[in-house]
């Protein structure tokens, strides 16, 4: 079963609920209110009829539908539980982390906990993905046996340039078959960049679309997710990035050739004038992590980076295969 609220809210910016109309308020995924992009919030979800209108773009749909649509996945609505945001609000909302999480990365709270069989695959997890020992790790990882939205997922912290946990998405683990989605997002918060507290005075800047891929390279950064629309960044990461003017920003996604959603943002990335990461076809990895994993490296050479990396008219010909 799917948490509804959890759905909601991480997939919608600046969500807020009205328990009075019992009615949820964001900024529209679809539109991205315009050019009023986190200033304007004129998309509404009912949840008395499970259904959304955005009053600036027009759109309008069931909660199945705004699930495809965001997803790209197929759902059945009787598959979502309702859950009301002022029943959750002080457990995910103001909370840093999903409830009792445990760190994995504190050797005595992991001796502790491995006779939780689920604990016990997060940690394998970890460790299979070579997230314990990527040069790009952030401090910690977590787990949560109990959280309501976040149980039994590894839980990925995003600090802030203070050093402390600004944001966390969880990442669903193998032996999960449920059909809640690969990431879920801390419930009402406000997207930050994995690992921007992490960005030293190395000329570049990575940003990935993922949090683990960017555990593989120096200065590698991730938004938590890319969006379908110009937008790539929220405000809020934005301005993170504003505190590095002298860095150059590169964009690293998912193998284009392999990924037709990479591809379609990639070259949304190109159209707005960015430095992106074009994968050579001779790879068939899908992103970084899985190439790491493979060729058991732990970090991926910025050089290697540097020399696919194109903007403008070279970097269409390259994705072409023209050159």
């Amino acid at each position: 079963m799917i948490d509804t609220h959890s759905f909601l809210s991480g997939h919608l910016a600046k969500l807020s609920y009205s328990k009075y109309n019992q009615t949820y308020n964001a900024c529209c995924p679809i539109c991205r209110e315009g050019d009023s992009w986190m200033k304007r919030k004129r998309f509404y979800f009912y949840t008395k009829t499970n259904s959304c209108y955005c009053f600036n773009c027009g759109y309008s749909a069931r909660l199945m539908k705004l699930y495809y649509d965001l997803t790209g996945k197929p759902i059945k609505e009787n598959d979502f539980v309702n859950n009301k945001f002022e029943n959750e609000k002080s457990e995910h909302v103001l909370a840093v982390l999903p409830k009792d999480s445990i760190n994995i990365f504190d050797t005595t709270q992991v001796f502790k906990n491995m006779k939780n069989p689920r604990f016990k695959e997060c940690i394998g997890y970890v460790l299979s993905r070579r997230l314990h020992s990527a040069v790009n790790k952030p401090k910690s990882f977590w787990f949560s046996p109990v959280d309501f939205t976040h149980k039994n997922r590894l839980i990925i912290p995003f600090y802030d340039l203070d050093g402390k946990i600004a944001y966390y998405q969880s990442r669903k683990l193998p032996s999960d078959k449920s059909n809640l989605p690969n990431y879920l997002s801390k419930s009402g918060g406000d997207r930050s960049l994995f690992n921007i507290n992490q960005v030293c005075e190395y000329p570049y800047i990575f940003v990935f679309e993922g949090p683990l891929d960017a555990c593989f390279c120096k200065n590698g950064v991730a938004v938590s997710g890319i969006n379908k629309s110009q937008n790539s960044l929220t405000q809020k990461q934005t301005e993170q990035l504003q505190n590095f003017p002298l860095h150059t920003v590169i964009w690293v996604l998912d193998n284009q050739n392999k990924d037709e959603t990479a591809r379609k943002k990639i070259k949304q990335l190109l159209d707005s004038k960015n430095k992106v990461f074009i994968w050579p076809k001779n790879l068939a990895y899908k992103d970084f992590n899985e190439m790491c994993v493979d060729l058991k490296k732990n970090e991926v050479e910025t050089e290697f980076i540097l020399k696919n990396t194109f903007e403008g008219h070279e970097a269409r010909l390259k994705m072409s295969g023209m050159v």
